[in-house]
């Protein structure tokens, strides 16, 4: 079984085709466009392969998965398992980033969880389990040669005996004396070291007069365990003594001071120490590290104010004023003027008299104090942001939701900075290095990151696996060419060709063998530089035992493949046939196939076209856009000649898009009135007055609907 088998393909255009594709081939099929290839490799091949993957899963699976419709196919042996990689990024959901959509950042999250240590926000002080021997150990090494109490605290909201009760089981259990402590010194809290200073307190025998007259403090005070000097001759007793500190405080409070007591030197250096994970200075717990809590699409770790988004939704002035060239009587407040909204504008234009505001200014001409209060409002008006604040009450109409939706956008999340992450996240740390701070690397820095990350045997022990999975998928990535990109890039904002090539390395990582790779056209858009690592992937791919099949025109790829499929000779019901079905050797001296003769080097004769001038300062309309910035653009200027055909190219992921469809067209849309659509951040546009209308057409559907 060394070749998958197609016999009786009717599918579409193709004439009843017989075909063999070799087992763990690099297998292209070429042929003209609308010959019948992409009927083949997608609409057959893989439709068959998905489909009886999926036969072979559960009823109740099935139910989750979109499955291919049956081909039109007399018969097939032999064909594996089944995935297609496009050369399209139709990621629309912002929680996708390249970190999820490569795994490597839920291997991160496992690191974390198993070898991230956990650090005070305040003191930056690692947080730890205090357990009496441990204890011990850490108060001599703080305090050695001193001498101190070890006390245990009686909360005033947490006791469980209160006053006379309290006094009365605390003589019985043996207890001598209270310590009322001194306040936190404000000044100079952090020394440098594990403790703190406080004031100097005062020790109180429980059968003095004053407590015998007046009782027990109301307010906080620590019962007294012990009093000893701080050294190694007396670790035994001092480790007894935080014994029965820590079952004090376990017996005496509620549970919000379980396991807890203090040591206090006589010099008022002061040292918390908790059976739960905390600070040693403040007494700052922590929850428990999970690898939920390094996830913004989980409730444990996802920030509580934009809901692991990065961002919240706020009223956009661009969408509220799209045309700011308008008087507020044209209608320069766009919701004020809606049909449903005639009180709302008569209240604005009342306003506008009472405050004496020109409504046949334009709204950029206008004060800024009076823009300020028209956006904002006053006891006299309830302004822009009044209205918006009055229809949130109203959301659960569809019409009010739709509106705010139209008038929104995204702005940085105060709260996680745009991490996405609560801010608990963010203490546990690796080399000094927050799973938010590897987010924002490149890649190439993150592989720099992890060669100089030097791990101990035990660390290494528990985490090998997911350490090597990290390295290898983060070389993947490099391999393909896209080590420029950050983890916490969002997916949607990839061009097609680096989020092809993320779904490659993506593959590599998981190494499947016995696998059947369906590919459309992979380097379409690509820069040549690009071609050779694509090629280089998947040849990585087929040595690990796939099959490829790609479907192409690319000379590189035809002549770096093994196996070659022609399909033609024409278009439409010409086309259909196979034409040429065999080794890439063979394919160049075949007499029938067309596509190897425009291969072939040949003696190319070059037509005489009238010369262009290439000196841009000669031509005489030039549209001038300057200070570009937006996504990766560094403060580009461009200066576009017009009445010519211009071409911007580059390589992938260079910031073509980012300079043409998210800045340039935009800005001049805006200009000439034609959208108001927010475009990147850029300085100045000129030259618009040569140009009267525009157009912007890219690969998107036209329409989507079956009668289109």
């Amino acid at each position: 079984m060394k070749n998958i088998h197609l016999w009786g393909v009717k599918q579409n255009n193709l004439k009843n085709v017989d075909i063999k594709v070799p087992v763990n081939s690099f297998t292209v099929i070429c042929g003209p466009s609308g010959s019948g290839k992409s009927s083949l490799a997608f609409e057959s091949l893989y439709a068959e392969g998905q489909r009886r993957f999926i036969e072979s899963l559960s009823n109740y699976t099935k139910q989750f998965i979109n499955k291919a419709p049956k081909p039109d196919v007399e018969g097939v042996e032999n064909i594996p398992p089944a995935i297609s990689i496009e050369q399209k990024n139709g990621v629309k959901s912002s929680r996708s980033t390249v970190g999820t959509t490569t795994e490597i950042i839920d291997y991160l999250r496992l690191l974390y969880e198993k070898i991230g240590k956990t650090f005070c926000p305040d003191h930056h002080i690692q947080l730890e389990i205090d357990n009496p021997v441990d204890s011990a150990r850490k108060t001599i090494k703080e305090f050695d040669g001193e001498r101190g109490y070890v006390l245990t605290l009686i909360s005033k909201k947490n006791r469980l005996l209160k006053d006379k009760a309290l006094l009365k089981h605390l003589l019985a259990e043996g207890y001598l004396r209270i310590y009322k402590p001194g306040k936190l010194k404000k000044s100079n809290t952090l020394t440098g070291e594990r403790y703190s200073l406080v004031n100097e307190g005062k020790v109180v025998d429980l059968n003095s007069a004053e407590i015998i007259k007046s009782g027990l403090p109301k307010n906080d005070f620590y019962l007294v365990i012990d009093r000893l000097a701080f050294n190694h001759e007396n670790e035994s007793r001092l480790i007894d003594s935080l014994s029965q500190a820590f079952r004090a405080s376990t017996s005496l409070n509620k549970e919000t001071y379980k396991s807890h007591c203090e040591v206090i030197t006589t010099t008022n250096k002061r040292l918390i120490l908790d059976e739960a994970f905390s600070c040693s200075v403040c007494g700052y717990s922590f929850t428990e590290i999970s690898s939920r809590l390094f996830s913004f699409n989980n409730p444990v770790g996802a920030c509580v104010d934009c809901n692991g988004f990065g961002n919240i939704l706020s009223v956009d002035e661009n969408k509220v004023i799209p045309d700011p060239t308008l008087t507020l009587a044209q209608g320069a407040l766009k919701p004020f003027f809606m049909p449903s909204a005639r009180s709302d504008k008569k209240a604005l234009m009342d306003y506008c008299k009472l405050k004496k505001i020109d409504i046949h200014t334009s709204w950029k001409d206008l004060p800024k104090k009076a823009r300020n209060s028209i956006w904002t409002g006053d006891k006299d008006f309830y302004g822009v942001l009044g209205l918006f604040e009055y229809l949130e009450t109203k959301k659960y109409k569809m019409h009010v939701r739709v509106f705010l939706a139209r008038h929104k956008s995204p702005t940085l999340c105060p709260t996680c900075k745009g991490s996405r992450l609560k801010p608990e996240a963010e203490q546990v740390l690796i080399n000094e290095k927050s799973i938010v701070h590897l987010g924002a690397m490149t890649i190439d820095h993150l592989i720099g990151f992890f060669d100089d990350l030097h791990l101990t045997d035990h660390e290494l022990e528990i985490a090998h696996e997911i350490y090597t999975q990290i390295k290898s998928r983060l070389s993947f990535l490099r391999a393909v060419g896209v080590d420029y990109l950050t983890l916490d890039r969002p997916s949607k904002t990839l061009s097609g060709g680096e989020f092809q090539r993320l779904n490659l390395a993506n593959q590599l990582g998981m190494g499947l063998s016995q696998t059947l790779y369906v590919l459309d056209e992979p380097t379409v858009g690509l820069h040549p530089r690009d071609n050779d690592r694509l090629i280089s992937v998947l040849k990585e791919l087929r040595n690990l035992g796939n099959t490829l099949v790609v479907v192409e025109h690319d000379r590189d790829v035809i002549e770096n493949s093994t196996h070659i499929i022609e399909i033609g000779p024409g278009s439409g019901h010409l086309g259909g046939e196979v034409i040429y079905a065999g080794t890439s050797e063979d394919f160049f001296s075949s007499a029938d196939t067309l596509t190897a003769k425009y291969l072939k080097p040949k003696k190319m004769v070059f037509l005489e076209t009238p010369k262009r001038p290439v000196d841009i300062s000669t031509y005489k309309y030039t549209l001038d856009i300057m200070g570009c910035t937006g996504n990766n653009l560094k403060k580009i200027d461009a200066k576009i000649p017009l009445n010519r055909i211009v071409t911007i190219t580059g390589v992938s992921g260079s910031g073509k898009s980012t300079l043409v469809s998210g800045t340039l067209y935009p800005a001049l849309a805006r200009e000439l009135r034609k959208d108001f659509i927010q475009g990147h951040e850029f300085k100045s546009l000129t030259g618009v007055q040569h140009v009267k209308n525009l157009l912007y057409i890219d690969q998107t559907p036209v329409g989507k609907t079956e009668r289109s």
